[in-house]
């Protein structure tokens, strides 16, 4: 059953992505570029698995409504599972780019998470972290903290909305959509033509994560009222990144 603090994580993710854009490219709307079916269940994923969140490229090369990127939540899941679910995305779904895992600690005071990044290797092709983020909120309050995990937020538009080897068919990218509407196709030639569309790193303000964070921690708090956690300070079991050469 869905808990709140799942729940919640799901619309936090979401708004993360949106704020890291608006961030890079304050001219360019969120909503234009990306939409999102949730839950929704793709063909070829082992009939019938559905991630937590994903995004979708509107006018992705082909009109593909497939998503570029998709989200795994685990709260009574191990990592070990978590890390087994990012797998089958990332084998089984050849138009994904990307996958972000996050593994909430529902038994750890402070409270603690661990978001990940997973994309495939160039060399193996096999599923590996670029980064592995590890949120505490003991340390809410501590800016050079959440300064120090931006920092970190390695992510670039080719993770997100196209891969490296379109990217030098932006035009292209943005063509031929089935719904394409006469809006839409000056929306596709004006993101076409905006530099860094194709190929950048982007930037993460600090305050965007921690308030992802933060709107978890909030559901994960009012689930605890009425109960004594203030002996329960299990360890974070460690998750060591399966690192790998990514672009």
């Amino acid at each position: 059953m869905p808990t709140k603090p799942y729940e919640a994580s799901i619309h936090s993710w979401l708004r993360l992505l949106e704020a890291v854009w608006a961030f890079n490219f304050p001219d360019v709307q969120f909503s234009l570029v990306f939409g999102s079916t949730f839950s929704a269940t793709y063909d070829g994923a082992l009939k019938g698995k559905a991630a937590d969140n994903n995004l979708v490229p509107y006018l992705r090369q082909g009109g593909s409504q497939f998503p570029s990127t998709a989200l795994e939540i685990g709260w009574s899941e191990s990592h070990t599972k978590l890390e087994k679910d990012v797998d089958v995305w990332l084998t089984m779904s050849p138009l994904l780019l990307s996958v972000f895992s996050l593994k909430l600690y529902k038994d750890s005071h402070p409270f603690r998470a661990v978001l990940e990044l997973w994309l495939r290797s160039k060399s193996t092709g096999e599923p590996v972290t670029r980064w592995q983020l590890e949120l505490n909120a003991g340390l809410m309050n501590d800016d050079l903290y959440w300064e120090g995990l931006a920092n970190q937020f390695r992510l670039y538009t080719h993770d997100i909305l196209m891969d490296a080897s379109d990217a030098l068919g932006a035009t292209t990218l943005y063509a031929g959509h089935p719904s394409t509407l006469m809006t839409d196709l000056r929306i596709q030639d004006e993101i076409s033509a905006i530099p860094g569309i194709t190929e950048q790193r982007l930037q993460a303000p600090p305050a965007a994560l921690k308030r992802f964070f933060f709107d978890i921690v909030q559901y994960v708090n009012s689930q605890r009222l009425g109960v004594n956690v203030s002996l329960n300070k299990r360890y974070i079991p460690s998750a060591t990144p399966r690192e790998g050469d990514v672009y």
